[in-house]
């Protein structure tokens, strides 16, 4: 799994909760460090958060979706923004609003 969000905090968070559910968990600082990433690992899934600085990520989920090499990897948009209905549209094959909730 691949975390990419920009609040250090969210990101030990999610991949603390990811581990202990069995994933082996990289992360992200940043939209353009993901994209890398992802293009580098093809990994299982993405977590992808919407505000961030530089390269947002409507505009990370744009480009794993046009490129051939990542767009079948399944991304999950994590955000206070709820826009889920643009997230189906550009391609998000789940979206979650923070806070999440257990």
């Amino acid at each position: 799994m691949l975390v990419v969000d920009d609040e250090a905090n969210m990101r030990l968070v999610m991949q603390m909760a990811l581990e202990e559910a069995g994933y082996r968990v990289a992360v992200a600082r940043n939209g353009e460090e993901g994209l890398a990433m992802a293009r580098e690992m093809k990994p299982f899934a993405i977590t992808l958060d919407i505000m961030m600085p530089k390269k947002d990520g409507w505009q990370v989920l744009h480009d794993l979706k046009v490129n051939p090499s990542t767009k079948s990897i399944p991304v999950i948009l994590i955000s206070i923004v709820d826009q889920k209905a643009l997230g189906y549209r550009l391609g998000a094959d789940d979206y979650l609003v923070k806070p999440l909730e257990e």
